[in-house]
C-alpha cells in the first residue's frame, strides 16, 4: 500500500511540472517591439521583405550533417552470414521564424515553420 501511495505521490507532483513557455510564446514576446529593438536584440535577420506597408523579417537557423550506424545482417543462411553493414543518413535540420511588422515598424505578429523549432 505504501508503495501505492508513493507512486500516486509521484504523479501527483511530476504532472505539476512546467516545460516553460512555448516558441509561439516566445514570440509573441516581441509583440509591441519596434524594428530596431527587435535587430539590437537578434541581429541582423536572415531575409527582409515588404509587401502593401507589411514588412517581414526572416530568422533562420539550419544545421545539415550526416549519421552512420552499424545494422546487424538480416539475410543469413546456414552457410554464409555477410556480417553488419553501415548505414549512412543525411540531415538537414531547420527553423524559420517571421515576425510581422506594421506600416510604424513595429511588431504586430510572429510566425515559425521548419523541422526544428
Amino acid at each position: 500500500m505504501r508503495i501505492l501511495n508513493l507512486i500516486c505521490l509521484l504523479f501527483v507532483v511530476s504532472s505539476c511540472v512546467s516545460y516553460g513557455p512555448t516558441l509561439q510564446q516566445k514570440i509573441d514576446y516581441y509583440k509591441g517591439w519596434s524594428e530596431s529593438q527587435i535587430i539590437t536584440s537578434l541581429g541582423i535577420p536572415t531575409r527582409t521583405y515588404e509587401s502593401s506597408g507589411i514588412t517581414y523579417l526572416e530568422y533562420t537557423r539550419s544545421k545539415s550533417g550526416s549519421s552512420e550506424r552499424t545494422v546487424p545482417s538480416l539475410h543469413c543462411s546456414a552457410t554464409f552470414c555477410p556480417g553488419p553493414r553501415t548505414v549512412t543518413s543525411n540531415y538537414t535540420n531547420w527553423c524559420t521564424i517571421t515576425f510581422i511588422l506594421n506600416d510604424k515598424k513595429i511588431i504586430i505578429n510572429g510566425t515559425y515553420r521548419g523541422n526544428n523549432c
